[in-house]
């Protein structure tokens, strides 16, 4: 099935498990909109070309060309892959939460009968920003990037980056701005809380700004 202009579709997620976009336990669809879509029936996947945004509640995906992947019963999405370049946003990151994503493919999985993000993965050119407690917080580029969500589908709890990875971290009451470049870093957060604490390895160079 082809659809060639002016697309909106709307796909059910299932029900959302808190967040910014959800508490509550509401049950709110994703919609897509697009120049143009096909639905690939056997294999349960719906391609969205040109100018491809996808949107629920805060949470916003935005490519040149997306492909949403369903679950077995054909009526729920599972995955969602941005090809070419693209981008995903949250307006209203808590602290600690995913600001925002971007790269040239990115992958995002969502939990089975959730409208949660489960975890996301970015292959080149990849650049993610944290919400700080009072406005930005860090950034991390890198080639590759990989995600774990905590339940609430908004906040990192484990990320591991590699290839040409810098860490910019902001100026705060503690310490001035500093950035951290490597080829790899892995990131965790206790008990599946937000990210705390990072392990750097390669070629570890450390700055401070006015240093």
């Amino acid at each position: 099935i082809t659809l060639l202009a002016d697309v909106t579709i709307h796909l059910a997620q299932g029900t959302t498990s808190g967040g910014s976009a959800s508490r509550g336990g509401t049950t709110q669809d994703l919609e897509i909109v697009a120049q143009s879509a096909e639905y690939q029936r056997p294999e349960k996947t719906i391609r969205f070309d040109g100018a491809a945004r996808a949107s629920r509640g805060t949470h916003t995906v935005e490519g040149d060309s997306m492909v949403a992947l369903l679950d077995g019963s054909g009526d729920h999405l599972e995955r969602l892959t941005l090809i070419g370049g693209g981008r995903v946003r949250d307006t209203a990151p808590a602290a600690g939460g995913l600001g925002t994503l971007s790269g040239r493919n990115i992958d995002l999985v969502y939990r089975a009968g959730e409208a949660t993000l489960d975890h996301v993965r970015v292959v080149g050119e990849g650049r993610l920003t944290m919400a700080g407690q009072r406005g930005p917080g860090s950034e991390i580029t890198a080639d590759s990037i990989a995600v774990v969500m905590a339940a609430d589908g908004t906040t990192p709890i484990s990320l591991d980056a590699s290839s040409r990875v810098v860490v910019t971290l902001p100026i705060d009451a503690k310490a001035p701005a500093r950035t951290v470049s490597a080829h790899e870093m892995s990131s965790h957060g206790e008990g599946g809380q937000a990210l705390s604490r990072a392990r750097f390895e390669g070629g570890v160079v450390f700055q401070e700004k006015g240093a």
